[in-house]
């Protein structure tokens, strides 16, 4: 369902060279998501679990493909949409747009149990997301006998958060890096795929240092630790160093997405030029592998601590 108002129609507009024309609209909808194989929500009995009887002859069995969920549905996406759009000065136009996306049921299928003994994973609904955001385009077009210029900017806001997940649980992990673990996840409150780990102060300098870093009861946090190691912080104040200490480090999600467009045209030739960017997201740097001797390393391996006195980030 849409709507749109062209106010610059109404007897009450003023012609203007300034504002040229004005259009005020909306609009809401809902999808809904069926991108999946047919008879997901069954389990159908499936041949190759064979055994053998009494008299050693193969006999052959059947067993479920995966567990039944009757309560399965489809995916929704609900969009409000409310804007604007602008002809200015007779070449310029601008174009204002809110958005706010929520997606409910999302399909995915769940882990479960190696014991339960079915080769395929069933699908549920997981949980809830949400976008929200503002677009918006700059445009400038002008005629001039044999040349043409037109230049389009635009630029994006994204919010992103996950509203409920499967069960009610607060988060489960999304990816792993080698040695390091899960370094992502998707999270009650947070943005999808932000990513967490543990998070550090500076580098010891001396083993000194490494043995007054304890806890409340005098135990070292790190007990292992040398001079030019990370100083690994107890996020959690539990008085040790584990997985529990690792935060939201930040998102994959860009915030600001930005893109400019020119365009030429001189009788029959025509030039194009156009850019695009993103910002206000975080990368994950996977560079320094700690499973391969051989890795490519930055520059900043240069700077690498070798000695009591320099703030630097690693060990030789």
């Amino acid at each position: 369902m849409s709507l749109g108002w062209n106010v610059h129609k109404e007897n009450f507009w003023p012609e203007n060279k300034v504002l040229n024309s004005m259009k005020l609209r909306g609009g809401y909808g809902v999808l809904g998501n069926d991108e999946m194989e047919n008879f997901r929500f069954a389990n159908f009995m499936v041949s190759g679990s064979n055994y053998t009887n009494s008299g050693n002859n193969i006999i052959i069995g059947y067993a479920p493909s995966t567990l039944a969920n009757p309560h399965l549905k489809w995916e929704q996406t609900s969009q409000l949409n409310i804007a604007a759009d602008f002809k200015l000065f007779n070449n310029f136009t601008f174009t204002a747009d809110w958005y706010k996306k929520k997606t409910t049921d999302i399909l995915r299928q769940i882990n479960i149990p190696g014991y339960v003994g079915v080769p395929n994973l069933p699908w549920s609904n997981v949980g809830d997301m949400q976008n929200s955001g503002l677009e918006l385009e700059l445009g400038y077009k002008k005629n001039w006998e044999d040349f043409t210029l037109s230049v389009n900017a635009n630029f994006a806001t994204i919010k992103n958060k996950v509203l409920r997940l499967e069960d009610d649980i607060d988060y489960f992990n999304l990816a792993s890096f080698q040695t390091m673990g899960p370094v992502s996840r998707v999270q009650v409150g947070q943005p999808y795929g932000s990513f967490y780990g543990q998070t550090y102060s500076g580098v010891f300098q001396n083993q000194a240092q490494v043995d007054s870093y304890v806890n409340s009861n005098g135990e070292k946090l790190l007990p292992d630790a040398r001079p030019g190691d990370f100083i690994w912080q107890d996020n959690n104040g539990d008085g040790k160093i584990d997985e529990n200490d690792k935060v939201n480090l930040g998102s994959s999600i860009p915030k600001y997405t930005f893109g400019l467009t020119v365009n030429l045209t001189y009788k029959d030739f025509d030039f194009m030029m156009f850019a695009q960017g993103q910002a206000g997201n975080k990368i994950f740097q996977g560079l320094r592998r700690l499973d391969l001797p051989d890795a490519n390393y930055q520059t900043r391996i240069l700077d690498r601590w070798t000695g009591e006195g320099l703030p630097t980030i690693i060990r030789e």
